[in-house]
């Protein structure tokens, strides 16, 4: 087990750091603290600019991309690279290293995601003495909510990448089109979507709260703990499902299967 363990820690890292994929987290770091900066120029108000950036940059755009594209590459790097028939390690099967570069990747996004939102909030509450500690708990809760939104989201991607050959495209227009737009749906539409619980959890600007129509719709609310469930929940059966089709599945660059 150790060595199937050590083999999925090796492999993960070595994708995950290539020299172009460090470049790109580079930009995913940089970016959002640039973007904080500016912004408390323009506002005297950093509650308010801090809020605005976690409930739409990070919950909206970053943590989904980010999730997705390494949920991904966890199956895809394989697949594409022709490698899966080296995976291997007996007398483990390639489903366990997989799944344990599945955590492997999530563990090193959410300590992406984790840095990012640090980084906004240093920049913004940095400013004013002491409101960095007055306002840390803040910080921590949506490090938490944020966390559990990428697990789902990494989840995804790692069980498209067992169905379709086009997994990220197929996730980021799932992300952006229907899981956005559900999140603001009344009953349990509403519920099904990762943004909603990810919303839940994490704090609220006003850009991005439902106007109008939807907000009247959107009157049922959805308890902490209920997101964090259903997070989890969506997290393991994913992971789960995938894991079930890795062992049942033959993968190859040119499967047709993967063209859907």
């Amino acid at each position: 087990m150790m060595n199937t363990i050590a083999a999925a820690w090796q492999l993960m890292n070595y994708q995950l750091f290539a020299r172009k994929r460090l470049i790109i987290v580079f930009f995913l770091l940089f970016i959002p603290q640039v973007t904080a900066w500016y912004l408390s120029q323009k506002s005297g108000d950093y509650y308010e600019v801090y809020t605005d950036l976690v409930s739409g940059l990070l919950t909206m755009t970053l943590v989904p991309y980010l999730s997705l594209y390494v949920g991904t590459m966890v199956l895809g790097e394989e697949i594409d690279g022709k490698t899966m028939v080296y995976l291997w390690t007996r007398p483990r099967g390639r489903t366990e290293l997989l799944v344990l570069k599945w955590v492997f990747a999530a563990l090193w996004a959410i300590l992406a995601i984790a840095a990012i939102a640090v980084l906004i909030y240093s920049t913004l509450f940095s400013i004013q003495s002491g409101d960095f500690a007055r306002n840390i708990m803040m910080l921590v809760w949506d490090i938490r909510g944020l966390a559990l939104g990428s697990l789902a989201f990494l989840a995804l991607g790692f069980f498209l990448s067992t169905i379709a050959k086009k997994a990220l495209v197929i996730g980021l227009v799932y992300a952006f089109t229907w899981d956005n737009f559900a999140r603001f749906m009344p009953g349990f539409l509403g519920k099904i979507s990762i943004h909603h619980h990810m919303a839940i959890l994490t704090s609220h600007g006003d850009a991005n709260m439902a106007k109008g129509f939807l907000a009247l719709a959107s009157t049922e609310k959805t308890t902490e703990p209920e997101a964090i469930i259903t997070l989890l929940i969506v997290t393991v059966l994913l992971v789960a499902a995938g894991a079930i089709l890795l062992q049942h599945k033959e993968f190859s660059a040119d499967d047709p299967a993967r063209s859907q």
